[in-house]
């Protein structure tokens, strides 16, 4: 590095970051990555980028292996809390139906909602909004913008916060076992020598299918809702987070009313099957609505990132009164240089 590029460094780093962290695609694992990349450190003093990056990694498959195996583990090596029952308890005497949706079609809808708005979004401010780019980041093999990477990211921070609502779930059923409203019609016990007030445990029970009569009991909280409440709720804040107000001032309330009305009626249809409590659904729903919020403003940080964000008109309107401000005051506009400009002819950022 020449001593030119040192002063430049010296004077613009600390504006390129501050500029860095209010565009939409710089979080905190990104902006430090960009600067990095400028200038690798070869005194020693600091670890070298591609090692952060190796450690970050391995870091995060571990985290997601974790959860993998507690889910696994409590999923199907465990059986659920057994708690017994009396057979002329009305709550769990309903008929068995099949549900209305799947558990592997609720799980596929969430996945897209996180997937879906988080790339819709993205895309739109980049394509839209015209966000300046910045150098690329060396991503494996290849070199992407720095707005792909991110988008990457958040995506990936957005499953595991999906993983962790379904083990929270999954873990809570287990030491529960709450009885669904059906558990009679898969326990099948002989209601005609039942006696009424009297507690029976499950060997009064005629079971035929195994399978039906473990989720039998694994009523609360409802897994179908905390995946829908993760999912909508994930997609109405990201998208209030993400867009713009610019020209959608309506769209954006109606169009998080819809998903949150979705994840909604997914929920009901647990209650309309008899495979839930009211309760189980409103436990399920609370609990990835938590979810979703702790992945929003602790795993993608996205509230601080955002609401700093200026659009692309939003700043050359404030560009623009701020010149024709200084020419009121009789200041000449060059004397007093726009962050934009001053980053445009930066070596770090031509380079």
């Amino acid at each position: 590095m020449t001593n030119r590029n040192r002063q430049y460094r010296a004077v613009y780093e600390p504006l390129i970051i501050k500029i860095d962290r209010g565009t939409n695609y710089s979080d905190s694992y990104l902006t430090r990555y960009t600067m990095a990349d400028v200038d690798t450190d070869t005194s020693g003093t600091r670890p070298s980028v591609s090692s952060y990056r190796l450690f970050t990694f391995v870091s995060n498959i571990l985290a997601i292996i974790i959860l993998l195996v507690v889910f696994l583990v409590f999923e199907t090596l465990l059986s659920p809390f057994n708690r017994g029952f009396f057979c002329d308890d009305e709550s769990i005497a309903k008929p068995y139906r099949h549900e209305a949706i799947s558990a592997v079609l609720v799980s596929v809808l969430a996945l897209l909602f996180v997937i879906g708005v988080v790339m819709v979004c993205d895309i739109m401010n980049k394509k839209i909004f015209k966000i300046k780019q910045l150098e690329k980041t060396q991503m494996a093999p290849c070199r992407i913008q720095p707005w792909v990477y991110t988008m990457l990211a958040r995506i990936v921070f957005g499953l595991v916060g999906l993983g962790i609502c379904m083990v929270f779930v999954d873990v809570i059923k287990i030491m529960v076992g709450r009885l669904r409203p059906h558990f009679l019609a898969v326990c099948k016990p002989d209601l005609n020598n039942c006696t009424r007030g009297v507690f029976y445990d499950f060997s009064a029970c005629h079971v035929t299918d195994e399978k039906k009569f473990k989720e039998a009991k694994k009523s609360f909280p409802s897994g179908h809702s905390g995946a829908a409440s993760y999912g909508t709720v994930f997609a109405a804040l990201y998208i209030q987070y993400a867009i713009r107000p610019i020209q959608t001032n309506l769209l954006k309330p109606v169009t998080q009313m819809l998903v949150l009305l979705g994840g909604i009626a997914v929920c009901l249809t647990r209650i309309s099957d008899y495979f839930h409590h009211w309760s189980d659904v409103l436990g399920g729903w609370i609990i990835g609505m938590l979810s979703a919020l702790y992945a929003i403003h602790f795993l993608l940080r996205l509230p601080s990132d955002f609401q700093s964000t200026p659009s692309y008109n939003t700043s050359h309107t404030r560009r623009k009164a701020s010149d024709a401000e200084m020419g009121k005051m009789g200041v000449c506009n060059d004397t007093k240089r726009h962050p934009d400009d001053i980053r445009s002819t930066s070596p770090l950022t031509d380079a």
